[in-house]
């Protein structure tokens, strides 16, 4: 093998994450050699976190949850569409100069594509409003031509906030905020898509907030979970209502193999690492070899 490749994942409370699975899949695929570090660190430590890696020769870095907004801080340069969402989760690093981007909305959207025509200016839910859910937004604006979302988050005051940016920044986009304890009154109302952005669920949290019972998923279709944990409770519940339910191992491999790209200039085809990591749960959503 050839071409020994230095990168690694900055986040916390990150210890399952699948990232240096997929890398490792990515480095064999290429059949070149790599390492991939995980620096799971206080908000505190993220400056001096992401000073050792430069100084330790890493080229590029991902960004996850909490500090896709707060890294920008940090870089030196960011890409025009990751300036304008105000939100990272790619990070290269070449003589000692920051420069970052967002590959998340190009991952989300690769499970949806199939969809596009049941989707096209659909009714949206999202749950969250951190950087995530920021991408995921765009992702429906710009690819699925959605106009009108409704964004549920606990906290009025960042709700305000991601409204008034998102509103500013992409024409044409209408940002309802509503109040996290009026989500499952908002779920029986019917979408075509709900979107999960938040930890909850996913592996650092096995509490189920939404689809409770006596919630009536009739009128949704799609319910899209960003974590990619395994036994997923809100995944299982949406299934057994019936709605069409989708988890974020294949928009954590899309954005994964755009940051290689960006990163070292190499394309690679998402499916094969999808399988090769997430090969057990190989859905007919996925079915599509030319991605």
């Amino acid at each position: 093998m050839t071409n020994t490749h230095r990168f690694a994942v900055v986040g916390r409370n990150i210890g399952y994450t699948c990232s240096p699975r997929i890398f490792h899949a990515i480095f064999a695929h290429c059949g070149e050699a790599g390492e991939f570090g995980v620096s799971d660190v206080e908000e505190t430590d993220l400056a001096a976190t992401i000073e050792r890696l430069t100084l330790d020769g890493v080229t590029g870095l991902s960004v996850t949850v909490p500090y896709k907004t707060s890294v920008l801080k940090y870089l030196h340069e960011v890409d025009p569409e990751a300036r304008a969402l105000e939100a990272v989760n790619s990070i290269m690093l070449r003589d000692r100069r920051l420069i970052g981007f967002n590959t998340d909305h190009l991952g989300f959207s690769l499970p949806l594509m199939p969809f596009t025509a049941q989707l096209e200016q659909g009714r949206v839910l999202v749950i969250g409003c951190g950087g995530a859910a920021r991408a995921i937004v765009y992702s429906l604006h710009k690819n699925f031509e959605i106009s009108r979302v409704t964004v549920v988050g606990r906290q009025e005051s960042k709700l305000a906030v991601f409204k008034s940016h998102m509103e500013s920044q992409f024409q044409g986009l209408h940002i309802t905020a509503a109040r996290f304890d009026t989500l499952n009154g908002l779920l029986q109302t019917g979408y075509d898509l709900v979107v999960n952005c938040t930890p909850l669920a996913g592996a650092n949290h096995d509490d189920m907030p939404v689809f409770r019972e006596g919630v009536r998923l009739d009128n949704t279709s799609f319910y899209y979970d960003l974590n990619y944990n395994e036994n997923n409770r809100m995944i299982e519940a949406a299934r057994r209502h019936g709605v069409t339910a989708i988890d974020g191992s294949m928009m954590l491999v899309g954005q994964a193999v755009k940051s290689f790209e960006i990163w070292t200039g190499q394309k690679v085809p998402v499916m094969p690492i999808h399988d090769e990591v997430f090969g057990s749960r190989r859905s007919d959503l996925y079915d599509d070899k030319s991605i």
